[in-house]
């Protein structure tokens, strides 16, 4: 009676927590692709040619960490012309796009917040001090 009904709602609403979806007939489906997912494909694409862009410019000087040579000048070729972060721009464009194929649209929120809090407040002020430093720097002879 009604017992059972109420543990076969509970077990249905446990099963339909998190990422995966009730339907009416009690079947479930996993995420489901946004209608516009090629055009949020198609960006991903872009920001990760992009990213390799910015990589092969900047050759072996590339890292994931904050390394400088003193003397050494940023750099001002390939995508460097005119973007001055473009590695940061194409994070900023993925942490948008994979979670917007699917619709989550308040994942691609949450985590380009948190993203720009750290490149703006920690990443950025650091690499521009020490591209500072470099410039400034006088190589040892």
């Amino acid at each position: 009676g009604r017992r059972a009904a109420r543990r076969a709602r509970a077990h249905n609403w446990r099963r339909s927590s998190g990422s995966r979806r009730a339907t009416r007939d009690g079947e479930h489906s996993g995420p489901s692709l946004s209608a516009v997912w090629p055009l949020w494909l198609l960006a991903l694409a872009g920001a990760q040619a992009l990213r390799y862009w910015a990589i092969a410019s900047l050759g072996d000087r590339w890292n994931t960490r904050v390394l400088v040579v003193a003397g050494d000048r940023a750099l001002r070729r390939g995508p460097y012309r005119w973007i001055a972060h473009p590695n940061y721009v194409a994070v900023v464009i993925e942490l948008a796009c994979v979670p917007m194929i699917f619709d989550a649209w308040i994942t691609a929120a949450v985590a380009s917040v948190a993203n720009l809090v750290v490149l703006l407040g920690v990443r950025i002020p650091c690499e521009r001090d020490a591209l500072a430093w470099a410039a400034d720097a006088r190589p040892d002879a």
